[in-house]
């Protein structure tokens, strides 16, 4: 290449970069000397040099900053999704403590196992992850204009051996005017104690993020998991005094467990009182919602004629069967013969409901596998299948008589 075209190259490269580094001036042609063109360069500089300046004190600092952190403090209790206003912040004393990233270990003894703690609210966006303290100053959240504090109550915690505890702490407002419509607690050091000097410093913690809803609408919530008492309104998709909660009500459905029972013997009865204006994907969340249900440990045996017994939970789903009044079998390990004649059975069992005697062994004895083996609607009730299991009965009206040993 010819010493002339290279030249020819690089100036034309020159003037693209330049383009580039002004995009805003046009018609720099008319500029005919460095002073015309001055006046128009100056401020571009001068931000751009800011910027940078900025930029590297940050830097310097926020490295500093890392470098001394050693310590940090955390929520061990994880909160509730939705709070209430004027209610206390959990349903037990949230713990907290100052723990050592580098052991993952709690901080139990030196002066900073026992400083004080503030307890502030912040962004529900804002995880806390490798924030700086000045980042997490910014994302603390002030109450409205012309509304009280965001939290009433012990703000301040005091640590002891590394672990403290919110007692009474409570919201006064809630959070759908945050950007993300939620809040997080936030913890920092408080004024009244020292966060270090030298080489240890305390980074802040951040709970997870939950919603706080108005007092008023704490009558209308939904309970996860529901409860077998609770009323069948508190499932998804069922309004309280509405048209699906009537309609239920009508079938003799009053709680949670009235509708798992009238499930596991009926589902089609269910489904069709509600009629078609319900769609099915409603259906389902109402199903799936009440099958979040924790059971309690009731069950019920039922005995025909011939001496074959069935097992039920307290929602009615079958657990196991006998055929000769010895040898319990969880349902999944029955062959596909003697399934048809247990579904028979259960229908009649479900016909004779006041023949069911109520089943109390010894729970002491029960194996850790104690549950239900297969249920019908495939609904998770927090039991998992049952091993071979042993019984003896003594006369099915008597229920002292009866006795369970399982074999593992």
């Amino acid at each position: 290449m010819s010493p002339k075209r290279q030249l020819s190259q690089e100036g034309d490269e020159l003037q693209n970069k330049r383009r580039h580094f002004f995009p805003n001036i046009s018609g720099t042609s008319r500029y005919r000397n460095l002073e015309d063109f001055a006046p128009m360069l100056e401020p571009i500089m001068r931000n751009w040099v800011k910027e940078e300046v900025d930029s590297a004190i940050d830097r310097v600092f926020s490295g500093a900053e890392s470098e001394r952190r050693s310590l940090r403090l955390r929520f061990e209790s994880r909160l509730p999704a939705t709070i209430f206003t004027g209610n206390k912040i959990g349903t037990s004393p949230v713990k907290i403590s100052l723990y050592d990233p580098s052991c993952d270990k709690v901080v139990a003894t030196g002066p900073y196992s026992w400083m004080k703690v503030g307890v502030v609210v912040v962004q529900g966006d804002f995880d806390g992850e490798e924030c700086s303290a000045k980042e997490f100053d910014s994302k603390v959240v002030q109450s409205r204009q012309g509304k009280r504090p965001l939290l009433n109550g012990e703000a301040i915690v005091a640590l002891k051996d590394g672990v403290g505890y919110i007692h009474n702490l409570s919201f006064t407002d809630n959070s759908s005017w945050d950007r993300s419509g939620t809040f997080r607690l936030g913890l920092r050091v408080h004024s009244s104690s020292s966060s270090g000097s030298g080489e240890v410093s305390v980074r802040e913690g951040v709970s997870n993020a939950f919603k706080v809803k108005d007092q008023r609408g704490e009558s209308y919530q939904k309970h996860h998991p529901p409860q077998l008492n609770d009323q069948v309104w508190r499932l998804e998709k069922i309004g309280k005094n509405g048209a699906s909660h009537k309609q239920l009500t009508k079938l003799g459905i009053s709680n949670v467990g009235d509708l798992l029972r009238l499930l596991a013997m009926n589902p089609v009865s269910v489904r069709d009182a509600l009629g078609k204006k319900m769609s099915n994907k409603k259906w389902e969340t109402i199903v799936a919602h009440a099958a979040e249900c924790v059971l309690d440990d009731k069950k019920y045996i039922y005995t025909n004629a011939q001496g074959s017994s069935l097992m039920f939970n307290s929602i009615y789903s079958l657990i196991g069967v006998t055929f000769d009044g010895l040898t319990y079998i969880p349902m999944h390990s029955l062959p596909a013969y003697q399934r048809k004649a247990v579904e028979e059975l259960k229908q009649r069992a479900f016909e004779n409901l006041s023949s069911w005697e109520i089943c109390e062994p010894d729970l002491s004895m029960l194996p850790q596998t104690m549950g239900q083996g297969e249920v019908e609607m495939e609904m998770n009730t927090h039991h998992p299948p049952l091993e071979n299991v042993t019984f003896e009965m003594g006369d099915a009206s008597q229920m002292e008589g009866f006795n369970v040993t399982f074999n593992n």
